[in-house]
């Protein structure tokens, strides 16, 4: 990116730095993606390039799955609803072309890495400061939990889950990152304490994957010395999570957290029904439909008399359309038009909104997706100029685990690190890695 190398640097080390400023849309990182895109396209067109070039930044399963996603608009309850989510959908999947873009034309990771720790710190203060000192109520969930800058304790507490495994890895193999090994201990234990103290299941299981699949890749790897920093990561980590979670008198909560809870049987009941795709759950009055509370850990009820009048007029359940909406889906953003609750799973939002299709399309990218890692790790280009493989692998796992229980379709920060495992052609650009 010559004709921007005076500043490109600093505009994405802003962009990322952003990324976890989220509970107002746009968000700073939604905003920042305008001008972004701008100077990608005009950087495109400087080099003498058609606009197409840019496609081979684009994996074609998502061409694919955006166009479902689209089609599925065609019974859409809520039409205005369907739309907007289909838009947001296809701006997430245009942030990989622009992240792939960068770094194929002369960007560097140490920008997004350092981007995305500086955003992870940022989200630390905005939701922990508050929780324990009182000052800044809009961070706070409620009496028991913490969601920071995002929306909901869910994404507060699995954000720092690959700020934690970045900082392991530079804490193994200093790269990217040039501070001292006392400051990644301190950062590492504070981010896994970040992981912890949302009490989100999801978080937790996000953080168990991904820890499990960097120690596994990694483990050949590990010497005396590293040993010793991670013990001390370990210990640091137990001491503050556990003089936290003690002096704030929140233990019984933690422990009430490790099972199933009392709003699991209706969530899983709800998965159930509406994995009917033609089936949906009836309202006798608009008023029963209005009590709808999306508030079970995920959702803020959105559903109101301005959302009836605008839903539109149901497309009768002929056999025809029954057999489309299990192809296509019943549109996006309409699980919650639909049924009871937020759909709580990537897998169930993507079968029902997105039906057989969509499903497939989206699962067959992120299927290549993680064999370009395996073959990256394979082939040993863990030391290549990319995004270091064990980070991604690990990353990437604990996500798409969390997305068995949580819905992650418009998880910004997945988009981002699904980017950074790009195409083959690009891949073997940066990585030298031959496909």
């Amino acid at each position: 990116m010559s004709i921007f190398s005076n500043y490109i640097h600093i505009v994405f080390f802003i962009w990322f730095s952003v990324l976890s400023i989220v509970f107002f849309e746009p968000a700073p990182f939604d905003i920042l993606f305008v001008p972004i895109l701008a100077m990608v396209l005009l950087h495109n067109k400087v080099r003498g390039r058609k606009l197409i070039c840019l496609f081979q930044y684009l994996d074609k399963e998502l061409v694919l799955f955006i166009a479902v996603t689209f089609l599925g608009l065609y019974f859409a309850d809520n039409f205005k609803v369907g739309l907007m989510y289909s838009i947001i959908t296809l701006y997430l999947i245009l942030t990989t072309v622009v992240v792939r873009y960068y770094l194929d034309n002369g960007g560097k990771v140490e920008i997004i890495l350092k981007g995305y720790i500086v955003s992870a710190l940022i989200a630390l203060v905005l939701g922990l400061l508050p929780y324990y000192t009182g000052i800044g109520e809009m961070f706070i969930y409620d009496n028991l939990r913490v969601k920071g800058p995002f929306k909901d304790p869910n994404v507060f507490g699995s954000y720092f889950v690959p700020a934690a495994i970045i900082m392991l890895e530079e804490i193994r193999n200093s790269k990217y990152l040039n501070w001292s090994s006392v400051i990644k201990i301190l950062l590492a234990a504070l981010l896994l304490w970040g992981v912890v103290v949302p009490f989100s299941r999801g978080a937790w299981l996000n953080i168990a994957a991904a820890g499990l699949v960097y120690m596994i890749v990694i483990i050949r790897t590990l010497n005396w010395e590293t040993f010793k920093k991670y013990a001390s990561v370990l210990a640091i980590f137990i001491l503050i999570t556990g003089g936290s979670i003690i002096g704030t008198s929140r233990l019984d909560f933690l422990f009430s957290r490790l099972g199933l809870l009392a709003y699991d049987q209706d969530r899983f009941s709800t998965q159930a029904e509406s994995l009917g795709l033609g089936i949906r759950v009836k309202y006798n009055t608009e008023e029963e439909k209005l009590k709808l509370v999306h508030k079970d850990s995920a959702e803020i009820n959105r559903v109101n008399s301005n959302d009836l009048d605008d839903t539109s007029e149901n497309i009768p359940d002929t056999n025809i359309n029954i057999l489309l909406k299990k192809l296509i889906g019943i549109s996006a953003g309409q699980y919650e038009e639909n049924f009871e609750r937020s759909a709580h799973s990537l897998l169930i939002r993507t079968i029902v909104e997105n039906g057989l299709l969509g499903v497939i399309l989206l699962f067959v990218f992120i299927g290549k997706v993680f064999f370009r890692m395996i073959k990256g790790l394979l082939v040993e280009a863990s030391n290549s100029p990319i995004f270091p493989i064990p980070v991604l692998l690990a990353v990437l796992t604990g996500i798409m685990v969390n997305g068995l229980f949580i819905d992650t379709i418009h998880w910004r920060h997945m988009w981002v690190f699904f980017a950074l495992v790009t195409p083959f052609k690009v891949w073997q650009n940066v990585t030298g890695i031959k496909t």
